[in-house]
Protein backbone atom coordinates (compact mmCIF):
# COMPACT_ATOMS: atom_id res chain seq x y z
CA UNK A 1 0.00 0.00 0.00
CA UNK A 2 0.99 3.49 -0.29
CA UNK A 3 1.79 5.83 2.46
CA UNK A 4 -1.59 7.36 2.22
CA UNK A 5 -3.68 4.13 2.27
CA UNK A 6 -1.05 2.99 5.18
CA UNK A 7 -2.10 5.42 7.42
CA UNK A 8 -5.92 5.34 6.38
CA UNK A 9 -5.41 1.64 7.08
CA UNK A 10 -3.84 2.50 10.53
CA UNK A 11 -6.18 4.97 11.83
CA UNK A 12 -9.00 2.90 10.87
CA UNK A 13 -7.26 0.59 13.85
CA UNK A 14 -7.03 2.74 16.23
CA UNK A 15 -9.92 2.72 18.54
CA UNK A 16 -10.39 6.07 19.99
CA UNK A 17 -12.15 8.85 18.71
CA UNK A 18 -9.15 10.80 17.23
CA UNK A 19 -8.32 7.62 15.17
CA UNK A 20 -11.68 7.65 13.40
CA UNK A 21 -11.61 11.74 12.88
CA UNK A 22 -8.10 11.20 11.18
CA UNK A 23 -8.93 8.38 8.77
CA UNK A 24 -8.21 9.56 5.46
CA UNK A 25 -10.49 8.97 2.39
CA UNK A 26 -8.93 9.95 -1.31
CA UNK A 27 -10.37 9.85 -4.95
CA UNK A 28 -8.90 10.74 -8.28
CA UNK A 29 -10.44 13.02 -11.02
CA UNK A 30 -9.85 12.57 -14.42
CA UNK A 31 -6.39 13.76 -14.72
CA UNK A 32 -5.48 12.15 -11.91
CA UNK A 33 -5.12 14.77 -9.31
CA UNK A 34 -6.07 13.54 -5.99
CA UNK A 35 -8.96 14.72 -3.45
CA UNK A 36 -8.34 14.09 0.61
CA UNK A 37 -11.21 14.51 2.45
CA UNK A 38 -9.94 14.37 6.08
CA UNK A 39 -10.32 16.17 9.77
CA UNK A 40 -6.60 15.70 9.96
CA UNK A 41 -4.16 18.36 8.62
CA UNK A 42 -2.59 17.09 5.70
CA UNK A 43 -1.28 20.02 4.81
CA UNK A 44 1.26 20.26 7.48
CA UNK A 45 2.32 16.85 7.56
CA UNK A 46 2.56 16.38 3.82
CA UNK A 47 4.34 19.71 2.58
CA UNK A 48 3.22 19.55 -1.41
CA UNK A 49 -0.80 18.87 0.28
CA UNK A 50 -3.38 22.22 -0.78
CA UNK A 51 -5.68 22.65 1.53
CA UNK A 52 -8.93 23.59 0.37
CA UNK A 53 -10.72 24.38 3.14
CA UNK A 54 -13.78 22.34 4.42
CA UNK A 55 -11.51 19.49 5.45
CA UNK A 56 -10.77 19.19 1.73
CA UNK A 57 -7.04 18.46 0.79
CA UNK A 58 -5.31 18.25 -2.92
CA UNK A 59 -2.17 16.46 -4.59
CA UNK A 60 -1.34 16.80 -7.92
CA UNK A 61 -0.77 13.69 -10.22
CA UNK A 62 3.22 14.20 -10.63
CA UNK A 63 3.01 15.09 -6.63
CA UNK A 64 0.54 11.91 -6.20
CA UNK A 65 2.72 9.15 -8.17
CA UNK A 66 6.09 10.14 -6.65
CA UNK A 67 4.24 9.65 -3.24
CA UNK A 68 3.05 5.86 -4.67
CA UNK A 69 6.37 4.97 -5.70
CA UNK A 70 6.98 3.87 -2.31
CA UNK A 71 5.31 0.49 -0.93
CA UNK A 72 4.71 0.22 2.93
CA UNK A 73 4.04 -3.30 3.81
CA UNK A 74 2.06 -3.85 6.94
CA UNK A 75 0.15 -7.57 5.48
CA UNK A 76 1.03 -9.43 8.83
CA UNK A 77 -0.54 -7.01 10.97
CA UNK A 78 -4.07 -7.57 9.21
CA UNK A 79 -4.06 -10.52 10.68
CA UNK A 80 -2.98 -9.45 14.25
CA UNK A 81 -4.16 -5.76 14.83
CA UNK A 82 -3.07 -6.31 18.52
CA UNK A 83 0.53 -5.45 17.87
CA UNK A 84 -0.21 -2.44 16.17
CA UNK A 85 -1.63 -1.35 19.62
CA UNK A 86 0.93 -2.73 21.44
CA UNK A 87 3.14 0.08 21.85
CA UNK A 88 0.92 2.11 22.80
CA UNK A 89 1.66 0.56 27.10
CA UNK A 90 5.42 1.08 26.62
CA UNK A 91 6.58 4.34 27.64
CA UNK A 92 9.75 4.45 25.71
CA UNK A 93 10.15 1.27 23.79
CA UNK A 94 14.08 0.48 23.65
CA UNK A 95 15.28 -0.76 19.90
CA UNK A 96 18.40 -1.67 18.31
CA UNK A 97 19.10 -0.15 14.46
CA UNK A 98 21.28 -1.93 12.35
CA UNK A 99 22.34 -1.10 8.51
CA UNK A 100 24.56 -0.76 5.77
CA UNK A 101 27.22 2.42 5.91
CA UNK A 102 26.72 5.20 3.97
CA UNK A 103 29.55 7.76 2.22
CA UNK A 104 30.88 10.56 4.23
CA UNK A 105 29.29 13.13 2.31
CA UNK A 106 25.50 10.90 2.47
CA UNK A 107 26.14 11.13 6.44
CA UNK A 108 26.86 14.89 6.32
CA UNK A 109 23.59 15.45 4.82
CA UNK A 110 21.69 13.10 7.27
CA UNK A 111 23.53 15.03 10.10
CA UNK A 112 22.16 18.58 8.15
CA UNK A 113 18.58 17.56 7.28
CA UNK A 114 18.13 15.92 10.65
CA UNK A 115 19.61 16.55 13.81
CA UNK A 116 17.89 17.12 16.69
CA UNK A 117 20.11 20.94 17.21
CA UNK A 118 18.52 22.37 14.20
CA UNK A 119 14.98 21.84 14.97
CA UNK A 120 15.23 23.13 18.47
CA UNK A 121 17.69 25.91 18.65
CA UNK A 122 18.07 27.18 14.54
CA UNK A 123 14.18 28.07 13.36
CA UNK A 124 16.01 28.95 9.46
CA UNK A 125 16.52 25.06 9.49
CA UNK A 126 13.84 23.72 11.94
CA UNK A 127 11.79 25.23 9.08
CA UNK A 128 13.09 24.36 5.99
CA UNK A 129 11.66 22.59 3.30
CA UNK A 130 14.99 20.47 3.04
CA UNK A 131 14.42 19.41 6.78
CA UNK A 132 13.38 16.14 7.85
CA UNK A 133 11.78 16.08 11.24
CA UNK A 134 12.57 13.22 13.70
CA UNK A 135 9.62 11.52 15.73
CA UNK A 136 10.58 8.70 17.23
CA UNK A 137 14.35 7.87 16.11
CA UNK A 138 16.32 11.14 16.84
CA UNK A 139 19.98 11.72 16.15
CA UNK A 140 22.07 14.15 18.85
CA UNK A 141 25.22 14.41 17.57
CA UNK A 142 25.71 18.29 18.17
CA UNK A 143 23.91 19.27 21.35
CA UNK A 144 25.95 19.28 24.04
CA UNK A 145 23.09 19.89 26.57
CA UNK A 146 21.67 17.13 26.45
CA UNK A 147 22.86 13.42 28.18
CA UNK A 148 24.38 11.82 26.58
CA UNK A 149 25.69 13.92 24.09
CA UNK A 150 26.98 13.22 20.79
CA UNK A 151 25.03 9.94 19.65
CA UNK A 152 22.77 9.05 16.81
CA UNK A 153 21.50 6.29 14.51
CA UNK A 154 23.81 7.50 11.84
CA UNK A 155 27.59 7.83 12.53
CA UNK A 156 29.99 11.27 11.11
CA UNK A 157 31.89 7.63 8.96
CA UNK A 158 29.07 6.56 7.84
CA UNK A 159 27.81 4.03 10.22
CA UNK A 160 24.45 3.29 10.61
CA UNK A 161 22.94 2.19 13.91
CA UNK A 162 22.36 2.69 17.66
CA UNK A 163 21.11 1.03 20.67
CA UNK A 164 18.49 3.32 22.11
CA UNK A 165 15.14 4.55 23.08
CA UNK A 166 12.17 5.86 21.49
CA UNK A 167 10.26 9.01 22.89
CA UNK A 168 7.04 8.16 24.67
CA UNK A 169 4.40 6.54 23.64
CA UNK A 170 4.98 5.71 19.70
CA UNK A 171 2.66 4.42 17.47
CA UNK A 172 2.98 2.79 14.56
CA UNK A 173 1.21 5.42 12.78
CA UNK A 174 4.28 7.47 13.69
CA UNK A 175 6.76 4.82 12.58
CA UNK A 176 5.69 4.45 9.40
CA UNK A 177 5.73 8.45 8.77
CA UNK A 178 8.79 9.06 10.27
CA UNK A 179 10.54 6.13 7.95
CA UNK A 180 8.73 7.07 4.81
CA UNK A 181 10.02 10.94 4.50
CA UNK A 182 13.79 9.48 5.90
CA UNK A 183 13.48 7.58 2.81
CA UNK A 184 12.40 9.91 0.48
CA UNK A 185 14.95 12.17 1.69
CA UNK A 186 17.57 9.34 1.48
CA UNK A 187 16.79 6.63 -0.91
CA UNK A 188 20.17 4.85 -0.19
CA UNK A 189 19.51 3.98 3.35
CA UNK A 190 19.24 0.45 4.14
CA UNK A 191 18.46 -0.88 7.52
CA UNK A 192 16.49 -3.06 10.14
CA UNK A 193 14.89 -1.87 13.73
CA UNK A 194 14.39 -4.33 16.22
CA UNK A 195 12.08 -2.77 18.91
CA UNK A 196 11.22 -3.79 22.14
CA UNK A 197 8.33 -4.13 24.75
CA UNK A 198 11.14 -3.25 27.49
CA UNK A 199 10.44 0.74 28.96
CA UNK A 200 14.12 1.94 28.42
CA UNK A 201 15.72 -1.01 29.65
CA UNK A 202 15.38 -4.66 30.08
CA UNK A 203 12.33 -5.45 33.01
CA UNK A 204 15.27 -7.73 35.05
CA UNK A 205 18.60 -8.86 34.38
CA UNK A 206 18.08 -12.14 33.21
CA UNK A 207 15.89 -10.92 30.40
CA UNK A 208 17.70 -11.27 26.45
CA UNK A 209 16.77 -8.71 23.76
CA UNK A 210 15.73 -11.63 21.58
CA UNK A 211 12.98 -12.57 23.83
CA UNK A 212 11.54 -8.62 24.92
CA UNK A 213 11.74 -7.87 20.75
CA UNK A 214 8.15 -7.14 19.27
CA UNK A 215 7.90 -6.45 15.66
CA UNK A 216 10.63 -4.44 13.04
CA UNK A 217 11.16 -2.04 10.60
CA UNK A 218 13.09 -3.07 7.26
CA UNK A 219 13.57 0.07 5.82
CA UNK A 220 14.67 0.15 1.87
CA UNK A 221 14.54 0.17 -1.87
CA UNK A 222 11.62 2.30 -2.15
CA UNK A 223 10.18 0.07 0.77
CA UNK A 224 9.01 0.11 4.35
CA UNK A 225 8.14 -3.24 5.87
CA UNK A 226 6.56 -3.67 8.90
CA UNK A 227 7.98 -7.25 10.46
CA UNK A 228 6.49 -9.64 12.90
CA UNK A 229 9.04 -10.81 15.76
CA UNK A 230 9.66 -13.68 13.80
CA UNK A 231 10.84 -11.87 10.72
CA UNK A 232 12.17 -9.27 12.98
CA UNK A 233 15.25 -11.65 14.55
CA UNK A 234 15.83 -13.21 11.59
CA UNK A 235 16.66 -9.89 9.45
CA UNK A 236 18.25 -8.35 11.94
CA UNK A 237 20.62 -11.01 13.14
CA UNK A 238 21.68 -10.94 9.44
CA UNK A 239 22.33 -7.32 9.43
CA UNK A 240 24.13 -7.08 12.68
CA UNK A 241 26.22 -9.70 11.08
CA UNK A 242 27.18 -7.70 8.30
CA UNK A 243 26.94 -4.31 10.13
CA UNK A 244 27.58 -4.54 14.02
CA UNK A 245 31.29 -4.93 14.30
CA UNK A 246 32.44 -3.13 17.30
CA UNK A 247 29.01 -3.29 18.98
CA UNK A 248 30.22 -0.76 22.22
CA UNK A 249 30.19 2.23 19.05
CA UNK A 250 25.90 1.80 18.89
CA UNK A 251 25.51 2.44 22.83
CA UNK A 252 23.85 6.46 23.47
CA UNK A 253 27.52 6.97 25.89
CA UNK A 254 30.41 5.49 23.74
CA UNK A 255 31.10 8.90 22.31
CA UNK A 256 30.82 10.95 25.44
CA UNK A 257 32.74 8.06 27.61
CA UNK A 258 35.72 7.75 25.17
CA UNK A 259 35.77 11.89 25.06
CA UNK A 260 35.30 11.79 21.38
CA UNK A 261 33.66 14.59 19.00
CA UNK A 262 31.46 13.51 16.25
CA UNK A 263 30.35 16.95 15.10
CA UNK A 264 32.91 19.94 15.71
CA UNK A 265 32.28 23.11 15.32
CA UNK A 266 33.53 23.20 11.95
CA UNK A 267 31.47 20.72 11.11
CA UNK A 268 28.64 22.40 12.82
CA UNK A 269 29.14 25.42 10.43
CA UNK A 270 29.35 23.63 7.67
CA UNK A 271 25.76 21.71 8.04
CA UNK A 272 24.50 25.23 8.77
CA UNK A 273 26.49 26.91 5.73
CA UNK A 274 24.58 24.24 3.46
CA UNK A 275 21.74 26.08 4.13
CA UNK A 276 22.85 29.49 2.30
CA UNK A 277 23.00 31.05 5.86
CA UNK A 278 25.68 32.59 7.76
CA UNK A 279 26.73 30.29 10.79
CA UNK A 280 28.71 33.37 13.04
CA UNK A 281 25.18 34.65 12.57
CA UNK A 282 22.69 31.70 13.03
CA UNK A 283 24.77 30.16 16.16
CA UNK A 284 25.07 33.92 17.99
CA UNK A 285 21.31 33.30 18.28
CA UNK A 286 22.17 29.73 20.02
CA UNK A 287 23.22 29.56 23.75
CA UNK A 288 26.72 28.35 23.93
CA UNK A 289 26.36 25.60 26.25
CA UNK A 290 23.96 23.96 23.85
CA UNK A 291 26.57 23.77 20.97
CA UNK A 292 30.11 24.31 22.47
CA UNK A 293 31.87 21.84 23.71
CA UNK A 294 32.81 21.57 27.26
CA UNK A 295 36.25 22.09 28.34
Amino acid sequence: MNIFECLAYLRSVDSTSFGYLCEVCYYKDEYGNVYFDSNYDLSDQFKEIVDLGRNTYFLSKEDFDRYAEYEILVTDLNKNKAILKSLSYIRRPYYRMRGRSVTKEQAFEIIRRTDSFFSIYIDEIGYHKDFIHDCNFNNWLIMRNHYPDGYGWIHVDGKIGCNAITQKYPTMEEFCEEWFFKLRAFPYLDLVIAVTDWDEEPWSPDEKFEDAVVLGIYVHDKCIEILNKQDTLARYQEYDEKYGQNPERFEPDYYMKHGITQVNEAYLRRCIEAYGLNSDEELEKVPKHAWKKRR
